[in-house]
């Protein structure tokens, strides 16, 4: 399954739909071929842990959000990945970094 996901990932790269990619894999849907490449697979994944200055950015961010009475995790991850813009979305929902936060 890696590997037909991996190629049709590659192969629809011009013209490019998970409904595509999940035709050609056959066994998942488009949902879980794109959070499987999104989570995990993706090249562009930047595999190491947050650094100081990314932990401060993203412990203000959930404060800030935690004192204006935004408390809900579902709705930090759009917010968290526009000021952490070398962490996926799906990464940080995968590792559950804003269970710890909040």
């Amino acid at each position: 399954m890696l590997q037909k996901l991996i190629q049709a990932v590659t192969m629809y790269q011009s013209n490019f739909s998970w409904s595509y990619v999940a035709a050609h894999v056959r066994t998942r849907t488009r949902d879980q071929c794109r959070e499987r490449w999104t989570c995990s697979l993706d090249p562009g994944i930047v595999r190491r842990k947050f650094s100081l200055e990314e932990d401060k950015v993203l412990y203000d961010y959930l404060r800030r959000k935690e004192e204006a009475g935004d408390t809900g995790p579902s709705k930090h991850w759009s917010g968290i990945c526009t000021i952490l813009m070398s962490v996926p979305y799906l990464r940080l929902r995968c590792t559950g970094v804003c269970s710890v936060f909040t």
